[in-house]
């Protein structure tokens, strides 16, 4: 819970810090510091809370009837939360999202600026998502980020936007409930064939995922280290990390490494699923392995569609 309370209080401070730098100077704002949300941020939302919203009295009670008894003289009150879980001040009272008023479907013409006043309206694309790829260090396209996200899950814009906060709020789909594939450890052949999925040199290659094969070319690693196996599937820094699966889908180590030594190609290693399992025994913590063998039977490119969901890219500073 600390964690997010900590959360709660850092993002609104990074959203506003960000997204109004351009009115500071104009608006005589104070510097965003560490005490700024206490000093500065909750006087404000309490002055809104104290003097009230000016509203067009019967747009208003045509649009929230149920929120008819918190308006006075067409003045409406409500109330504020500053530190929320969703890392943003939460102005839900009475039925209405304050903070989050549709732009589209006229429901903000239901408020309207107190004499010598305005309202400034804030738009952000995808402010949660952003967040976390700003904690995450993950870059994010300048563009919509709803709308590369459709083009992720293969949707539509707005099935998107579901789909995201859905994934955000903990909604996560029974699809997702068990991975697809199983956890080997028997130990494979010389001469199997073998394929990778990972991320190598994002920065070269991009950050879609890629696919490499190749065949088990011994049934130990690099010195006779029985730990590993040695493939003449390509990797390259980026792989590390990532699974290498048999062709019927089952995982059967993760890529660790590949030989450099002077023209020398084709030569990786990787961790064998058997040594994986000793390790996981020894944890404080009980995993359940993956132990799905629904894909076997697909074709190789089914396959990849399927396991590619469950292979992420994880970038570290």
């Amino acid at each position: 819970m600390g964690i997010r309370e900590n959360l709660g209080k850092i993002a609104p401070l990074m959203k506003w810090s960000e997204y109004l730098k351009s009115f500071i100077s104009k608006f005589n704002l104070p510097t965003p510091s560490k005490s700024w949300i206490d000093d500065t941020m909750i006087p404000l939302l309490s002055d809104i809370e104290r003097f009230g919203v000016r509203v067009d009295g019967k747009k208003f009670i045509d649009r929230y009837p149920q929120a008819t008894k918190h308006l006075k003289d067409n003045i409406l009150y409500t109330e504020y939360n500053p530190y929320t879980i969703t890392s943003r001040p939460s102005n839900r009272f009475g039925g209405i999202n304050f903070s989050a008023l549709n732009k589209k479907d006229g429901t903000r013409e239901v408020f309207i600026p107190k004499e010598n006043h305005i309202f400034l309206q804030m738009d952000f694309d995808a402010y949660h998502p952003r967040i976390i790829g700003k904690l995450t260090n993950y870059d994010l396209p300048k563009t919509s980020v709803h709308q590369w996200l459709a083009e992720q899950y293969g949707c539509s814009y707005e099935e998107s936007k579901g789909i995201t906060f859905q994934l955000l709020y903990g909604g996560i789909p029974d699809e997702f409930d068990e991975i697809p594939y199983y956890f080997s450890t028997r130990v494979a052949d010389i001469g199997e064939e073998v394929f990778a999925l990972g991320y190598p040199l994002t920065n070269y290659m991009g950050k879609d995922i890629k696919f490499t094969d190749g065949k088990i070319s011994s049934k130990t690693g690099y010195d006779g280290d029985i730990a590993n196996y040695q493939t003449t599937t390509p990797i390259q820094p980026g792989n590390s990390g990532g699974p290498l699966f048999d062709y019927e889908g089952n995982l059967i180590a993760i890529n660790a490494a590949r030989f450099t030594y002077e023209n020398s190609q084709n030569v990786s290693y990787s961790i064998k699923s058997t040594y994986l399992k000793n390790l996981i025994d020894v944890l404080p913590v009980n995993l359940i392995l993956p132990h799905n063998k629904d894909i076997r039977d697909l074709k190789l490119t089914e396959k990849i569609k399927v396991i590619s969901d469950y292979v992420v890219l994880i970038k570290i500073k």
